[in-house]
């Protein structure tokens, strides 16, 4: 890396918080050492994570978060197009865990939830609303 680097202070390791100035004031001075230490910071976290299948899965997330890193024109875009993969995930995450809940109910509840759903109506076919066919 280059010489700007030993300039900044050091980062402040994970555990003990971010240090924002350290980011930052590298971003500013050296883009390129800034990606770099970027890179090796995640893959220092996801190489912590202990469960080699969570890594992967890390792996397969970051992957695709570079993706769209590089197909957008510049950060606040890349930006806002992480931020809706992240309420995707959520989405499905918290279908998946109504759906879970809704199992273990007891049986009484299951049932009132039946009922409470909306009856479907039958609409005319459009011969018999104006009165032709074909």
């Amino acid at each position: 890396m280059t010489n700007k680097i030993k300039e900044l202070p050091k980062a402040t390791p994970a555990k003990k918080g971010f240090n924002f100035d350290y980011w930052r004031d590298l971003a500013q001075k050296d883009p390129a050492a800034f990606e770099a230490a970027r890179e090796q910071e995640i893959k220092n976290h996801i190489a912590g994570l202990g469960d080699e299948q969570v890594q992967q899965r890390m792996q397969r997330l970051q992957w695709r978060v570079e993706m769209e890193r590089k197909r957008c024109k510049n950060p606040m875009d890349s930006a806002i197009k992480i931020y809706d993969m992240m309420w995707e995930s959520v989405g499905k995450n918290f279908e998946a865990i109504q759906d879970l809940a809704d199992h273990f109910k007891p049986a009484e509840d299951r049932k009132a939830k039946k009922s409470e759903q909306a009856k479907v109506l039958k609409f005319k076919q459009d011969e018999e609303v104006t009165g032709t066919t074909g």
